[in-house]
């Protein structure tokens, strides 16, 4: 018996170090290390917002789909992706938002497809890094959302001596385009002021639960927080602060499919990026970028 156990322990010893050299007990040796110093797995949402996926939050979600203000979301839901960069929240929102309302690039994605994704937005390795760097203005968003087949109403909430956007026109924009517009919404906010860490972000929003006031982002963070819902009052608070690189308040955009013809926009594309990124982008030093 006592050989017999011998013979065990050596056989189970030589197949542990046999494991130990493929990739995949590698992998899983790794997987059980302690995560690396400064990263981190997500962030706790703070006690004013919902998350999507809680119980309060699926209620919110069901009570919108059965009232039709959830329309935004189903056009989103398909088209969901978080961010590839930190400072891409810009991009990937308006890359969430032109596949949802199905404009075509009119130029290749990969392969034979055509599609939208953050690199795609724009045309030079220049450009991509400086977003990397710095993100993208409010003003920015808006020019790369108007080159690439969008309608784009953007609205700043104040200016340094008064309101040029009422809560009232937001409910009022929220309530129309959460409703089947045929349009998307965008908000550039202060993360701090929904008590988030970082700075400036952009998100789309799904729906409206106008009976309780609450508003879904579908943060494209994800790596960072989930999808939550916040009450109106404070997303339209958290517009309000300016951004550091432009002395200007936040906002929102309200974007729609341009009716023009395909040829047309497709001639005017070319033109109008070589100008976003042949000066756009170096006007500014720092964007709205996402403060991980």
């Amino acid at each position: 018996m006592i050989a017999l156990r011998s013979s065990c322990s050596r056989l189970f010893s030589t197949s542990c170090r046999s494991r130990q050299a493929s990739p995949l007990c590698a992998a899983t040796q790794l997987h059980s290390l302690p995560p690396p110093p400064s990263t981190f797995y997500r962030r706790n949402l703070p006690p004013i917002l919902t998350s999507f996926s809680s119980p309060d939050g699926k209620k919110l979600l069901k009570d919108c789909l059965r009232l039709g203000t959830a329309e935004s979301f189903l056009q989103l839901s398909g088209n969901l992706t978080h961010q590839s960069e930190p400072s891409f929240c810009g991009l990937g929102s308006l890359a969430i938002v032109l596949n949802a309302l199905e404009v075509d690039p009119q130029r290749a994605w990969k392969g034979a497809w055509r599609w939208y994704d953050e690199t795609t937005l724009l045309s030079c390795s220049r450009s991509v890094e400086s977003v990397r760097q710095s993100g993208i203005t409010f003003d920015q968003f808006s020019s790369l959302a108007s080159s690439n087949g969008l309608n784009v109403s953007g609205k700043r909430i104040q200016s340094s001596s008064h309101t040029l956007t009422t809560k009232q026109e937001f409910i009022n924009d929220l309530r129309r385009v959460c409703s089947g517009s045929g349009e998307q919404m965008v908000v550039s906010f202060c993360r701090k002021m929904l008590g988030q860490t970082g700075d400036g972000h952009f998100s789309p929003v799904g729906c409206f639960h106008e009976e309780t006031g609450m508003v879904l982002v579908l943060d494209v963070a994800r790596f960072k927080y989930p999808s939550y819902f916040v009450h109106v009052d404070v997303l339209y608070e958290a517009m309000k602060p300016a951004d550091k690189a432009t002395g200007k308040s936040r906002g929102y955009f309200v974007l729609g499919k341009k009716e023009e013809a395909v040829e047309e926009r497709g001639s005017l594309l070319g033109a109008i990026q070589g100008h976003l990124n042949g000066c756009l982008f170096h006007q500014h030093s720092e964007g709205d970028m996402c403060c991980v």
